[in-house]
């Protein structure tokens, strides 16, 4: 997508700015993915519709995780603030962000009302490949824009559970 942006910035002189979102998290994002699925499973056992099982995917990649609200808040700053045509990698890039899948749903059940959750890997929600780290470097945004994240991995964490909880009827 960001190479589409750019051809047109270059053969048609659009004023597109390139970003490139690493992880951001947070409620409403489709239960496909691996935190929002987490959480709904959770919610799930919660609501007695499921057994105390989580089901998951490789746990032990590692990501630095924005909370959604935060990036929002970047790309209003992008739009105003960057220059036309260049790219601009968007993510948390604070140590305190970078965590496994593990750490997630690991984190997510101690939140659970329910005791005695645990969870396996299953074949099934395995990519045919993996990537083991992936980091953003944020310095060319963040030094343009004076951005910087607010929102934590424990906020991720509780706002997609709750979202997950209130969506379970």
């Amino acid at each position: 997508q960001d190479m589409i942006g750019y051809v047109y910035h270059r053969s048609y002189g659009m004023d597109v700015v390139r970003t490139r979102a690493f992880n951001h998290e947070g409620p409403r994002r489709s239960h496909v993915f691996g935190i929002p699925w987490y959480a709904y499973q959770i919610a799930r056992i919660e609501k007695g519709l499921q057994e105390p099982l989580v089901r998951v995917g490789h746990l032990d990649d590692r990501r630095n995780f924005t909370h959604v609200t935060d990036m929002v808040e970047a790309y209003r700053l992008a739009m105003q603030l960057c220059e036309s045509g260049e790219l601009y990698l968007i993510g948390s890039d604070r140590d305190e962000d970078v965590h496994t899948f593990r750490d997630a749903v690991e984190n997510l059940i101690d939140r659970s009302t329910v005791d005695g959750i645990t969870y396996e890997i299953d074949s099934q929600y395995v990519r045919p490949t993996q990537v083991p780290r992936l980091i953003c470097d944020a310095r060319k945004f963040v030094s343009l824009t004076g951005w910087e994240p607010k929102l934590g991995f424990d906020r991720i964490l509780d706002d997609t559970l709750a979202y997950q909880r209130a969506q379970i009827i």
